[in-house]
């Protein structure tokens, strides 16, 4: 799942150089601990929201409702105008990988050494989603 998000990401950025050429946009963080840190809580912090909605109208006792993808897709434009200036507003680590390494491929490399946050930042927001999901929900209403 996760090769094939970033190999399409890679090609979605791809297509992003034949629109742009080689200077098309990626998220890049500025090479001080205050913006890596910013960037890093608030990758993790909407990552955390946005797996939380996931979890809460995909899995729980109302998962047969309309409004899944009117809320995850709210919340990530929510969450784009809230923080993209700040770490890109990427909160997917495959789509930050590819648009990276592409860059990486084709004009330069800087944005590479901060490709641990999108990864790191994700992954500790998901984990407390999910820790937060099943606290929340009795264990006999958690599906799979």
């Amino acid at each position: 799942y996760l090769v094939s998000q970033a190999l399409g990401a890679a090609g979605a950025a791809f297509y992003c150089v034949l629109i742009h050429g080689a200077n098309f946009p990626v998220p890049e963080i500025a090479f001080d601990v205050a913006s890596i840190v910013r960037a890093f809580l608030v990758e993790s912090t909407f990552s955390f929201i946005l797996c939380s909605i996931i979890l809460h109208v995909q899995y729980s006792k109302q998962k047969d409702n309309d409004f899944y993808g009117f809320a995850v897709g709210m919340a990530y434009v929510a969450a784009s105008l809230c923080v993209g200036g700040l770490s890109g507003g990427i909160f997917n680590p495959a789509a930050a990988s590819g648009l990276i390494v592409v860059r990486c491929l084709t004009t330069y490399c800087t944005p590479v050494l901060h490709l641990w946050v999108y990864w790191a930042g994700s992954v500790v927001g998901a984990i407390f989603a999910s820790i937060i999901y099943i606290a929340v929900n009795n264990s006999h209403e958690v599906t799979a």
